[in-house]
């Protein structure tokens, strides 16, 4: 008797190789928010790389913020705390590093 073949193994979401450009988007769409009133959450900050980069697959949430956490974990973004009576929300700002990741540097 044949053994069973194993199952396909399928890559978790947000683990395959993110475009260079999608770094830079992130990066672009932080910076561009600064001074405004809309401050940006984890996940208006995904939506918007999302669509910066024009990414429509299943898995293009999970990259988006894959993206920005990552950022994030390597100072190009700082969480900003705000509290409210009711609430503190965290949102997301890009540093000094974003600037000069834009400028080349």
């Amino acid at each position: 008797a044949s053994e069973p073949k194993p199952a396909k193994r399928q890559r978790p979401s947000g683990t395959r190789e993110v475009p260079a450009e999608a770094w830079r988007a992130a990066c672009e769409v932080a910076v561009a928010q600064r001074g405004k009133e809309e401050q940006l959450t984890l996940v208006k900050l995904g939506d918007r790389v999302q669509k910066a980069c024009k990414w429509r697959t299943e898995a293009a949430a999970d990259d988006a913020l894959y993206v920005v956490m990552s950022l994030l974990g390597t100072g190009y973004f700082r969480e900003e705390f705000r509290h409210t009576p009711y609430t503190t929300n965290a949102y997301l700002v890009a540093t000094a590093a974003a600037d000069g990741l834009l400028d080349g540097q």
